[in-house]
């Protein structure tokens, strides 16, 4: 079933709240065969955190998980990651997929990150990038405790 759903849900555009819509059509097809919670009443109008909500309970149902599990209850916490976030029980478990801001740009079809602009001048490395931005001066070094997972996440 999870499969059936994957393959319907388009996961290359940019826009969350199209894939949010789709992912809900998919379970609202499955939902009026039975094998899904049933989300009629969540429509195309309703904001994001709304349908992602009605997505991830849905999601639940169709993985066996009843949505009523209350994962603030449990003595150890799942191997999967799944509910380690209460509000969205799906964000960060293993094998789901995370929303992505912008599509994908490598430079072949095997996925090796880009490395011309868009204009085809040489694109920096990210250490020029990440030099560039956090200047190494004796000021950063005595903060570099507070930014080290800033600059992780940004290379």
């Amino acid at each position: 079933m999870l499969a059936l759903l994957a393959t319907n849900i388009p996961t290359s555009r940019a826009c969350d709240e199209c894939d949010l819509q789709d992912a809900l059509n998919v379970i609202l097809e499955q939902s009026s065969e039975g094998s899904a919670e049933d989300v009629s009443h969540i429509s195309a109008l309703d904001d994001r955190s709304t349908l992602a909500r009605a997505v991830d309970k849905a999601l639940a149902s169709l993985k066996g998980i009843s949505s009523s599990v209350n994962f603030t209850e449990l003595r150890y916490r799942r191997f999967d990651g799944l509910g380690n976030n209460l509000q969205n029980p799906f964000w960060g478990a293993a094998l789901h997929t995370e929303r992505r801001i912008l599509t994908n740009a490598y430079d072949d079809a095997s996925g090796i990150p880009r490395y011309r602009s868009v204009s085809g001048n040489v694109l920096p490395s990210a250490r020029e990038v990440s030099m560039s931005c956090f200047k190494p001066d004796d000021e950063a070094r005595h903060l570099s405790q507070v930014f080290s997972q800033m600059h992780m996440q940004f290379g």
